[in-house]
């Protein structure tokens, strides 16, 4: 299992930019329109009601997500929701906050039904990294089996971490990522998501003064 690797080098650069000037400043992950860093504050992506800032809606799909260990399965179809909210920036490279509000798997095989249990999931994150992409963390993860293996059973983690890889579309990808709690026993995920909204968008660092 890969991920990308979180780089700080751009991140630092900005800040000593800012210690230079005398301003005190915190860094946040952002969900950008273009790919540079500091991402500039026409270029975010921002959800707005009556004035007041929203939750940015994240909406993929993938065409293969296929499960392997203890249940071996592949599904045409995917389709995942969330929600990226931003955190207060008291810190360096905060990221963001994420929530799996929805996530469905169809054509799966013969009889096979998988379902995502205990939505939403809350208490993920999305982290930036450099060049536009970072690592998306989802919360307690748990999916229940019915006909797919032997018996019908349930597979979770703690968390599990897929690549943003930002461009136009942006990809969440997982390669065998692991679910290995749960009474199927150790069940792995790969797949590659195509994010459909927002697009386009990359992860990249807002810097503010405080």
């Amino acid at each position: 299992m890969s991920h990308l690797k979180m780089v700080g080098t751009t991140i630092a650069a900005v800040l000593a930019a800012f210690a230079v000037i005398g301003a005190t400043s915190a860094s946040a992950t952002t969900l950008c329109k273009a790919n540079e860093a500091p991402c500039a504050e026409k270029n975010e992506w921002e959800g707005e009601v009556e004035g007041k800032d929203i939750p940015v809606t994240v909406k993929a799909s993938s065409t293969e997500v296929t499960f392997g260990g203890a249940v071996k399965a592949t599904c045409k179809k995917s389709a995942l929701s969330g929600l990226a909210s931003d955190t207060e920036m008291e810190a360096d490279n905060v990221p963001l906050e994420f929530t799996v509000n929805t996530i469905t798997f169809s054509e799966c095989g013969v009889g096979c039904k998988i379902e995502a249990q205990g939505l939403s999931w809350k208490g993920g994150t999305l982290e930036a990294g450099e060049k536009g992409n970072g690592i998306l963390t989802i919360a307690s993860p748990k999916l229940a089996f019915e006909k797919c293996s032997e018996k019908t059973c349930t597979a979770s983690a703690t968390a599990a971490e897929l690549d943003f890889i930002g461009g136009a579309p942006a990809l969440l990808k997982a390669v065998e990522e692991p679910l290995a709690s749960g009474t199927c026993g150790k069940v792995t995920l790969s797949a590659t998501y195509k994010i459909e909204e927002p697009n386009p968008v990359w992860a990249d660092i807002y810097v503010g003064t405080t």
